[in-house]
């Protein structure tokens, strides 16, 4: 920790310093003077950086793809998603935390994948992409330099370079409304039908996350600065259609209070759990620091860029105007997502991550930008060093890394011990249930979920479950029962359920291609039920 807090200060000190140095003598000395990043700019082709960008995204997404599993938590949303393409709403048969349109997108690409787990992850490096092309469109718009938009696209990517990064989260198909409605915001003036537009994209964007509602607040301010006030009331009705559409649909089908639980009541006891938002954020930094020092320096650059910025403006009139700037409001309001959010978990940093590169628009100065550029250079390449013979390998082996998942071919096995239907309580390696294309016998999908005293006591006071829900579904004896040592129920099933055998899970669980994180204490077993 101490090294982190001396090469920060130093570095902090050595980009403050550059910054005011070239304020001071950029003309003096001409600084700006054949400068490589500068000269670049003259020749920059859109098509070509967008070509580049796309490259660099696959292989800083691809370099993971051999492991089955990085978040455990993409494995339930399959799961509940794959219950739509059997007729079902959902939480209707099967219950997860996330909005309701986040299910049905994922249901969208389980479809157009096949239900093909590896297949599911590149289409979701192609949303990434989308909303880099977005963030690429943004920045040129408010910028009007294609070296800022480029290099800003090439640092996000380095920082979502990272392995709990290239998981599907919420954050990401939240990002992809967002971004396009805070594009529409500054591409064209705002008339009716536009306002209507945003809010219509806002609201669709808060259905996927519901902790995204917070990025209203630049928003509104923007069209009260800028507009007639009268146009926010398009911009909310357009934000309520989306909501009201789902209201509707949960009322007509008799699931109005699961569907209000889990929108409302549910995240705002999530929201109200503590977190020690300086120490969390720190560890965060100390991640990206150990991962690589010359991404955490790019950071440290932008922020040094902000803080020079509101040194640098005249009187408190331009100091007020820099904060009410568009994109540093965003910037603001992504930060207190995370610090509402209050678990300290770094997708929730995924808003900041995306909107942090907009700061790049406070350095102005040729010679600071051409030392962040470098910065940026030397990351990407460092990136591209170490990953590009793992990706470039996965890449070319999709078929036989996908065949090889230890969980895929757990599922094979199980299958196999049946020859006519049956039913799987698994309160563990959910990822079985999406291969075999079943429900889980369990209506809580996540495991964990069921260890959560503010999500169960909600589900039990709408009679969704019931008290000791675990120990309830164990004693109705599914055919398979799958459990580890993750202390939700006892998994010595035998020593109660003589019916019961063991098959041997070791071979699979001690896979190294089972999951990113290693875990020596996980041992997840599985029980068939004797005829």
């Amino acid at each position: 920790m101490t090294s982190l807090y001396l090469f920060s200060f130093a570095a902090l000190l050595f980009f403050f310093g550059i910054q005011i140095f070239e304020t001071l003598y950029r003309d003096k000395l001409k600084l700006d003077r054949f400068l490589i990043f500068t000269l670049f700019e003259e020749r920059l082709n859109k098509k070509i950086l967008y070509l580049l960008i796309f490259l660099f995204l696959l292989l800083t997404q691809s370099y993971y793809l051999n492991y089955e599993t990085i978040d455990w938590d993409t494995n339930s949303y399959l799961v509940s998603s794959q219950d739509i393409l059997r007729g079902n709403l959902p939480y209707e048969i099967q219950w997860e935390s996330k909005q309701v349109l986040f299910y049905y997108l994922y249901a969208l690409i389980i479809k157009i994948s096949g239900s093909n787990l590896i297949l599911f992850k590149l289409i979701n490096d192609l949303l990434l992409y989308l909303i880099v092309i977005i963030l690429f469109s943004i920045i040129n718009k408010l910028s009007g330099s294609l070296n800022k938009s480029f290099f800003s696209c090439l640092f996000y990517l380095a920082i979502m370079s990272q392995p709990w990064s290239s998981v599907e989260y919420s954050e990401i198909y939240s990002l992809v409304f967002i971004s396009s409605a805070f594009l529409i915001l500054i591409s064209q003036t705002l008339n009716k039908k536009r306002a209507f537009m945003v809010g219509l994209l806002f609201s669709i964007s808060t259905l996927i996350n519901i902790g995204s509602a917070i990025f209203l607040l630049p928003f509104i301010y923007y069209l009260i600065k800028n507009y007639d006030i009268k146009l926010n009331f398009y911009l909310i009705g357009g934000a309520s259609i989306p909501h009201l559409f789902f209201l509707l649909l949960y009322l007509f089908n008799k699931q109005l209070d699961i569907y209000w639980n889990t929108l409302f009541v549910i995240p705002n006891a999530y929201r109200g759990e503590d977190m020690n938002f300086i120490k969390e954020f720190i560890n965060f930094l100390r991640s990206l620091y150990e991962f690589n020092k010359y991404i955490y320096l790019c950071l440290l650059f932008l922020i040094v860029s902000l803080f020079v910025s509101f040194i640098k403006a005249k009187g408190y009139k331009d100091k007020l105007q820099l904060i009410n700037s568009i994109y540093i409001q965003f910037v603001l309001v992504s930060v207190l997502f995370y610090y509402l959010a209050s678990h300290g978990y770094y997708h929730h940093l995924i808003f900041f991550i995306y909107f942090l590169p907009l700061l790049v628009i406070e350095t102005n100065g040729k010679f600071s930008l051409n030392i962040l550029y470098l910065l940026i250079f030397v990351s990407v390449t460092s990136l591209g060093l170490t990953q590009f013979n793992k990706s470039s390998n996965n890449l070319v082996n999709l078929n036989n890394i996908y065949n090889d998942y230890p969980l895929k071919k757990l599922s094979k096995e199980i299958d196999q011990q049946f020859e006519s239907d049956y039913d799987i309580l698994a309160f563990d390696s959910v990822l079985v249930l999406f291969y075999l294309d079943k429900p889980n016998f369990s209506y809580i999908v996540h495991p964990t979920n069921h260890n959560e005293q503010f999500i169960t006591s909600k589900l039990i006071n709408i009679e969704r479950i019931f008290e000791d829900e675990p120990e309830r579904l164990v004693d109705l004896e599914p055919d398979v029962i799958m459990c580890s040592n993750n202390a939700i129920i006892q998994c010595e099933i035998y020593d109660y359920k003589k019916n019961y055998r063991e098959l041997d899970a070791l071979k699979y669980r001690q896979d190294p291609k089972l999951q990113f994180y290693d875990n020596q204490t996980y041992q997840f077993r599985v029980f068939i039920k004797e005829n």
